[in-house]
This record gives C-alpha cells, structure tokens and sequence, in this order.
C-alpha cells in the first residue's frame, strides 16, 4: 500500500562493522557434540551459566525473564562487546541468549548500495553523490505520486526520514554428532528509524558458499511505535512472510512493512552446517535487503555469493567472512 506525506525519502545507509544476532530457531542441542567438550559454570545472580570449554555459551529457555543487567552479562560471556550490546534491539538479546553459542569475529566487506530508478538506470550511491542521487529519488516519487492519483509536491527542503541500518553476524554453535561438520548461524538484520512514508513490501536474503548446507530459517519483524512525545515503545511482532529456501545456496523473506510509525527492525536468521575439513578456510555469507518503489516489488536471485536484483528502488548488499573452526574444539 503506498503511504504519502510532504517529505522526501531519506535512505542513509549504516553497516556495522559489528554485528548482532540470531533469533527465535532453538538450537537442536541434541544433534550437536558437547559431550567431550569441558565446561565450566558461573553464576549471574540466581542463575547458572555454561560456559564451555570452546567459548561457547549453553543457550537459556527464558531468556525474556532475565533482567537488563544479567542480559548484558550473559552476552558479554559470548564475547560480544558494550558497543555491540547497546546497539542490539532488547528482543534481539534475548533471542541470542535463548540460543547460545559464541560469537565469531567477522569483518564486513564489499558493501554496496545502489537506486535503480523508473527506467532501469543503477545509481550507485555514495557520501559524495548521495544528494544527486536524492533528487533522481524526487523525480521518481513525483511520477509514481502522479501515476497512483496522488497530488504531492516535493520541495528539495522537505525533511527527511526513514533511515536505514543493516548488519550481519556469524555465531558457532558447535559440532555435529559426528563430529564432521561445524554448525553456525548466519544473520542478517535491519533497521528503518522511522517508517519510510514510500513503502510496499521490502525483501531480506542471506545467500553462501557451495560447500554449506543450510538446515533451517527463521525470522522477525517488530514495530515500536512512537509515543506523543516521539519515542518509541514496546514492540509489536508483525513478522517475516513468503519465506523462500528453494534455492540450496540461501534463503529470503518478506518484509510488509506496516503502517505504524515507529522504529522498523527486524532479522533473517540461517542455521547452516560447514564440514569440518574447511577448518581454517575463510567462510562467508552475502547478505541483502531491497526496499520497493512499486507493488511489483524487486526481484531477487541469487548468484555465487551475492545477488542479481530486478525493480525499481534501493538495494543494499555486503558479504560477511570469518575463519572457519576457529571457535571449535
């Protein structure tokens, strides 16, 4: 549904160089081998934490019922850092939490953010041209206003919202049974800091190498509206639909953004399985999030580790790496 308001779309992009979490899949501990691993527990107030002996943290079920402070403490025992705390959604943590694991260190690479407009032309966007690029965005959103019976006029003064935000992680979750392959979780987040006022329904997608095999998905979308005073309050989980895990090599969903004003965030979540012969191997994972200018959507495909996109809007995409076993034991 197309939503109008005199202010002209702000996309400024913000990739963390760190990273968050995963979500909601439960970690099958039952297929993964801690039994010959060591472990050691510590104690957060009235509550027992294993830590194994590999770093890895014992996921806990009610999370939801733990305090901020013991929150925090949990997450820094899976070596996530104050920054990457303070910038993690609180239904975010517990969900890392409820999974366990321990976070990978990862850098970011090969960021991209390209506009595509009316006709077809990709613009790759960047600090020096991004005003040039904002007035192309005008031209567009004028026609589309036109061409839906809106009347709207845009000044190059209008303000500016909906801002985005996306990240990416990597956990370890341990080895298999047989000890023969080395699971993770591959996540990709995002964040609108306000609703755009152009929306459809926008698209997130992990895709990875040949030699991983994803084994299941999962994901959120959560809404905290603004209150009258413009800060935003308790969530409302709206959810990812039309997940699409017919492609071996990655997965995508969609995201309807709603009406609601507010903070927009949300994660697409990848538990996949690497075999342990590419210990010490570089592991990546591309990630992707397209944001529509038209109810026919963009169009994703997956290529060897990134994407060929199709539609008219604005398309962010980066790749994930980390050494492979590095956690394990």
């Amino acid at each position: 549904m197309l939503s109008f308001k005199k202010k002209v779309i702000s996309f400024v992009t913000i990739i963390a160089l760190t990273c968050l979490l995963p979500l909601s899949i439960s970690a099958n501990e039952s297929n993964l081998n801690s039994d010959e691993i060591g472990f050691k527990s510590i104690k957060i107030e009235n509550l027992e934490v294993t830590v194994f002996d590999d770093g890895r943290v014992k996921g806990i079920e009610y999370s939801e019922e733990l305090s901020r402070k013991d929150r925090r403490r949990i997450l820094e025992l899976m070596h996530f850092t104050e920054q990457e705390i303070n910038r993690m959604p609180e239904g975010l943590q517990e969900d890392v939490i409820r999974l366990g694991g321990v976070k990978v260190d990862t850098t970011i690479e090969d960021f991209v953010h390209i506009y595509t407009d009316l006709e077809g032309n990709d613009h790759i966007v960047t600090d020096e041209n991004n005003d040039e690029v904002d007035k192309i965005r005008q031209k567009d959103v004028e026609i589309i206003a036109q061409q839906s019976g809106k009347q709207l006029t845009i000044t190059p003064s209008a303000v500016r919202d909906g801002k985005f935000y996306g990240s990416s992680m990597a956990v370890y979750m341990g080895k298999s049974r047989n000890g023969r392959e080395l699971e993770y979780h591959y996540l990709t987040e995002f964040e609108w800091s306000a609703r755009p006022w152009l929306y459809f329904v926008d698209t997130i997608a992990n895709t990875w190498q040949n030699h991983t095999t994803g084994v299941s998905r999962d994901g959120r979308y959560v809404v905290r509206p603004f209150n009258g005073n413009g800060d935003p309050m308790g969530g409302i989980s709206i959810g990812l639909s039309n997940f699409d895990d017919s492609n071996p090599l990655g997965t995508k969903a969609d995201v309807d953004l709603a009406r609601h004003d507010g903070i927009h965030e949300g994660w697409l979540n990848d538990v996949v399985r690497i075999p342990d012969s590419e210990k010490g191997r570089t592991g990546q994972f591309a990630s992707a999030y397209v944001h529509s200018y038209s109810l026919d959507g963009i169009s994703i495909n997956f290529k060897y580790l990134g994407y060929q996109f199709s539609g008219t809007g604005d398309k962010w995409s980066w790749k994930t790496s980390f050494e492979i076993g590095k956690d394990s034991k």
